[in-house]
């Protein structure tokens, strides 16, 4: 089915609801108790407005381009992922750790403290590698809104290996020992919700 855009430069209202969204909502407050009653959606996306190519996006309430405007959103772009209930749960967990730090100072601080172990050489060697794969943003921005939330999200959500050696490399003593503050940070209810600016 072609879906009819009114205006081609938006994805305003580009989504369809999910019948599971409050229970991956639930799953992931109970997984992890910092992220429980997060004010954000989780939709179906379609497929034509996935830029990134990946399987889900994130988009921030003051994204010109969410599906939702005003929302924090997470489109599900590929629904063959909806079919594994703990592959949806560990990706949407992933994708959440985008929101955090705008609404939890303490992870935000973390996240800064990881971020100051990362020396500006391996930033760019990073990024050249990106940049291979069509990565056009100028490396701080990039950085700031994806590579390092990547980093993050790889151990986290235990998507990229800790134990060889590009996880070596990664991961050394310094951040593994900030990434497991925020492992235990994940486990304790948020106190309060402040906000900072995107």
């Amino acid at each position: 089915m072609e879906i009819k855009r009114p205006n081609p430069n938006s994805i305003e209202g580009h989504y369809s609801n999910l019948p599971q969204e409050q229970k991956l909502l639930d799953t992931l407050g109970k997984n992890y108790p910092r992220l429980k009653g997060v004010d954000m959606r989780v939709v179906q996306g379609y497929p034509q407005d996935n830029e990134g190519g990946g399987y889900l996006e994130f988009y921030p309430k003051k994204e010109s381009r969410s599906p939702i405007p005003g929302k924090n959103v997470i489109s599900f772009f590929d629904p063959s992922v909806l079919e594994d209930e703990a592959r949806a749960n560990q990706m949407l967990f992933g994708d959440t750790l985008h929101l955090l730090p705008y609404i939890d100072p303490e992870f935000s601080r973390l996240r800064r403290q990881y971020d100051k172990t990362v020396p500006q050489s391996q930033k760019i060697h990073e990024y050249k590698e990106a940049q291979s794969r069509g990565e056009n943003r100028p490396l701080d921005r990039w950085w700031e809104v994806s590579r390092l939330d990547a980093h993050i999200r790889g151990w986290l959500a235990k998507q990229w290996d800790r134990e060889d050696e590009y996880g070596r490399y990664l991961f050394t003593d310094k951040r593994r020992k900030i990434l497991k503050q925020m492992e235990e940070l994940l486990k304790k209810p948020r106190r309060s919700i402040q906000r900072r600016k995107r």
